[in-house]
């Protein structure tokens, strides 16, 4: 259990006695448990630190919780440590933790052992008496195995061997062998989680917010509030923009002069009264292709050009090599009428030219 959170607490001797001076010691009997138990609880905390004591009176205090548990209470037996941290749960005493329906102990700080049951005072003694303790300590010691191989289900004979031993075990080991249900938090574990606790997380969040914003210098916090964008020009000059993105563009202020300003990624900047009031896209592109209808109107004036051409060409070829033809003739004393082009009035044709030269 976390912190000091008991119902009951059973620290140390189980049961009252008399000392060897005669003196009367009080200890934890069953009236002191029945009188500090809950009527209004369904679930009982009871807390332990003690070394043992008087088997009879453990087993009263057994019944008395086993009674409780059977109209509905749920009981939990836990350690209390000492102020050195050290819980302890021993002999008798482990009698009343075993009644716990959640067993809790520190598996590093708390010890926890059991024995043989002890026949005290037998001094002097005959084997008569010795006889009548026996006939008394070794129902009680039967009884005490049985307790614990029931609750534990440990074999008979193993947990008899640790009884013989009688050397006190962690609590690592009482989880192990099942006499313990549950690692309880360890000291240091419960000092972490009291000082979490305790810890106010949002005075801590402000003040490391402060001790950041101090390492700041102020200049920066200024930069920052003035100049939250660059802004290229065209003509490589930057101005600032106090805008936090693209899209708060417009409407922020500027420290670039009032007019329109090309930027160099082809959009421009309206500014009016030291703030932006309109971004201009950039121009499109002019296209780096001609188009079909384009290339189909460049083609059909190209062949009209040629027909234009060829045409005349064509006529003035033929015309060529008809004279040509005449001339070889005439030439072979063969006679070809002229064209109407050459024989016109008060000319030689041409092979009678060529006669008139020879």
């Amino acid at each position: 259990m976390q912190g000091e959170n008991y119902d009951i607490k059973i620290v140390g001797e189980i049961g009252s006695y008399i000392d060897e001076q005669g003196k009367s010691i009080k200890g934890v009997d069953l009236i002191d448990v029945m009188s500090a138990f809950p009527t209004d609880k369904k679930e009982v905390v009871i807390g332990i630190h003690s070394p043992g004591g008087s088997l009879p009176v453990a087993k009263e205090i057994r019944a008395f919780l086993e009674a409780k548990k059977a109209e509905g209470v749920k009981i939990t037996t836990t350690t209390i440590p000492d102020l050195n941290g050290m819980g302890l749960v021993g002999s008798a005493a482990t009698e009343i933790y075993g009644a716990g329906d959640n067993r809790e102990i520190d598996p590093v700080n708390d010890l926890f052992f059991i024995h043989l049951p002890l026949f005290e005072n037998v001094t002097n003694a005959n084997s008569i008496k010795l006889g009548k303790a026996l006939q008394i300590i070794a129902p009680q010691e039967q009884e005490l195995l049985n307790s614990y191989v029931e609750l534990t289900g440990q074999p008979e004979a193993s947990l008899k061997a640790l009884m013989i031993q009688a050397e006190p075990f962690v609590g690592q080991k009482a989880i192990d062998l099942g006499f313990a249900t549950k690692a309880k938090k360890t000291i240091s574990q419960l000092r972490l989680v009291n000082k979490i606790q305790n810890m106010d997380f949002k005075k801590m969040f402000e003040d490391f917010k402060s001790e950041i914003k101090a390492m700041l210098p102020a200049q920066q916090e200024e930069q920052k509030k003035v100049k939250a964008m660059e802004l290229k020009l065209a003509d490589g000059r930057t101005v600032n923009s106090d805008a936090a993105d693209e899209a708060g563009l417009v409407g922020s202020a500027t420290d670039a002069p009032d007019g329109t300003h090309a930027l160099d990624d082809g959009r421009s900047i309206v500014v009016a009264g030291g703030k932006i009031t309109e971004v201009k896209p950039a121009a499109a592109p002019q296209a780096e292709y001609v188009t079909v209808a384009q290339f189909q109107e460049f083609a059909a004036m190209v062949k009209d050009s040629l027909s234009a051409v060829v045409k005349p060409v064509n006529e003035l070829k033929a015309n060529f090599d008809t004279e040509l033809v005449n001339i070889k003739n005439q030439i072979k004393g063969k006679h070809t009428p002229a064209t109407k082009g050459i024989n016109e009035p008060g000319k030689l044709s041409p092979a009678d030219e060529y006669r008139k030269r020879k």
